[in-house]
């Protein structure tokens, strides 16, 4: 199972091989197919097994772990990844079940703990940091470069905000006008974004990017911002990044990136302390039962050789009996048969 977000490639494997041949495998995977040389991965990537990558999903699913406490989108996100794998043939009965209690821990950490009142992500974190630096959005002016998931919920957040003029910029029009229908926007080709920002109090930028490929670059700011009463807020929520970090050194441009977001989120996990600590404990409860349903499925087999050992030689037992007995009746039999049936049961199932 894969889960990729905005800040997270994670994948879940089930697998046979020791510890370090396996992670040497999911490396050799990941550099085959997003072309990412292995030392890089090697240097980067954290590898977690049994119960601690239990453990971190569980947390993953919870909002325990995104970088906005609680944020709504990843619950989403792993029902996604283990459908997925279900569809490609790849989720057997350990990696469904882990999923499947993942997305249970997480719904129930938002509805019996206090998690959920943060409600926020990135986008709200965004919007709440464009407001706090024009003081306020009513009367201004906010671009939004993409329209999709994050895009939308970054447009109808501002509106909701007050903003006074929105603008969707995206490489398909009919999604842009989709977006603006649904936050009372304006839609425009990525053709004219320049001339928007130029006129814009706030940039957002909330598409997918490629690494080193920006929607937004110096050439885009450089030459049509002078003049301005207040610099160009410019907030990329992209990861890779959509915009340019060059664009920050414009002396008219204030960029922020999801790192700076970061501050606002530390912020809303110590005001939730209390909530975090209850739904590590459920997560804790969570990891100690798979743990559980995993130790039974290793012994399952031996109990079942067993079992079928043990009626076995009931069987055996109850013939050689029988055939001493040859005076019983049937019914006699019968009741002979049943007591083995039962003391066997009882012995192998006390």
């Amino acid at each position: 199972m894969i889960l990729s977000t905005c800040n997270r490639t994670e994948i879940y494997a089930v697998v046979a091989a020791a510890p370090g041949t396996a992670t040497a495998a999911l490396h050799g995977f990941l550099a085959a197919h997003r072309d990412v040389p292995p030392a890089v991965l090697e240097s980067l990537a954290t590898a977690r097994t049994d119960e601690e990558a239990a453990r971190h999903l569980f947390r993953v699913a919870a909002g325990l772990e995104s970088m906005v406490l609680g944020e709504p989108q990843i619950l989403g996100q792993v029902r996604s990844a283990i459908a997925a794998a279900r569809e490609a043939g790849a989720a057997g009965p350990t990696l469904t079940r882990l999923a499947d209690e993942a997305l249970r821990v997480g719904k129930a950490a938002r509805t019996a703990t206090g998690i959920a009142r943060n409600k926020t992500s990135i986008a709200h974190a965004g919007v709440s940091l464009a407001a706090d630096r024009l003081d306020g959005l009513a009367g201004k002016t906010a671009v939004v470069v993409g329209a999709g998931r994050m895009g939308g919920l970054t447009a109808r957040l501002l509106r909701g905000a007050g903003i006074g003029e929105l603008v969707v910029a995206n490489r398909t029009a009919a999604t842009a006008e989709a977006v603006v229908r649904e936050a009372s926007g304006r839609a425009v080709p990525l053709a004219a974004l320049r001339d928007e920002l130029a006129r814009a109090d706030v940039a957002f930028a909330a598409a997918t990017g490629d690494p080193g490929r920006y929607l937004v670059d110096a050439t885009t700011v450089n030459g049509n911002l002078t003049g301005r009463a207040t610099p160009l807020v410019a907030i990329d929520l992209g990861v890779p990044r959509t915009i340019d970090p060059a664009v920050g050194a414009h002396p008219q441009v204030r960029l922020f990136d999801v790192d700076d977001l970061a501050a606002a989120a530390a912020s809303a996990r110590a005001a939730h302390a209390g909530a975090v600590a209850e739904a590590a404990a459920m997560v804790e409860v969570a990891v100690a039962a798979f743990a559980a349903w995993r130790e039974a499925r290793t012994v399952a087999p031996t109990v079942a050789a067993f079992r079928r050992r043990g009626e076995a030689t009931r069987d055996a037992e109850v013939a050689r009996a029988l055939a001493k007995l040859g005076h019983l009746s049937e019914r006699d039999r019968e009741v002979v048969r049943a007591l083995g049936t039962t003391l066997t049961g009882k012995l192998l199932h006390p």
